[in-house]
């Protein structure tokens, strides 16, 4: 049984580069506190019996304040705007600027609606516009992930084309970034090893 915070323990670790199913938990994670976001990362680790992934994670914990995302469609724009709404600093990338517009008035309309919401419940509301200016969006990948801590693809269920971004991503992202894979249905294992590192 894994932590509510956090994925099931299904992780694969490749050398320095660790990726890890990120689904339903994103909400939660994102919304969780400083203390509980970096005990859920320590726990899943134990878990899963990672030494390494483990002391990886305890290195970032509350250095992780730029996260990547590709792809701006409904996931995508849903994981960066928990993020944001969490103070993450975040890059949404998309080889669509079409796509990059629509992800962008979906964040900002769904934002809204929760403003509102919380606003009739007598709750303090979220402020959209500082929320909102913590996304940036690019379709330049390499600029994009080039200041990232964590970078999370949200993109087409096809393991050649997750493959292909994350070897991509692995030379153009910091050395200490995490990758993390939004997939539903390929295996972790699988899209991590086309990583070289």
């Amino acid at each position: 049984q894994s932590s509510p915070l956090y994925p099931p323990p299904s992780f694969a670790t490749k050398k320095k580069k660790n990726m890890f199913r990120l689904t339903r938990f994103a909400r939660r994670f994102a919304s969780s506190t400083l203390k509980e976001r970096e005990a859920a990362l320590e726990n899943a680790a134990v878990r899963a019996h990672d030494a390494e992934l483990l002391a990886r994670l305890r290195e970032h914990g509350s250095g992780v304040t730029n996260v990547s995302i590709f792809g701006a469609g409904l996931m995508g724009s849903g994981i960066a705007q928990v993020s944001a709404a969490a103070g993450y600093h975040v890059n949404l990338i998309d080889s669509s600027t079409d796509a990059l517009a629509k992800g962008k008035d979906s964040i900002a309309g769904s934002l809204a609606k929760v403003a509102k919401r919380a606003e009739a419940k007598g709750k303090t509301a979220p402020n959209v516009e500082e929320i909102m200016s913590r996304i940036s969006v690019t379709t330049d990948a390499d600029a994009g992930v080039s200041e990232a801590h964590l970078v999370i693809e949200a993109i087409v269920e096809n393991l050649a084309v997750k493959q292909g971004l994350f070897q991509a991503v692995e030379a153009a992202a910091p050395a200490k970034a995490v990758l993390a894979s939004n997939t539903s249905s390929l295996k972790i294992g699988d899209i991590a090893s086309s990583l070289k590192d």
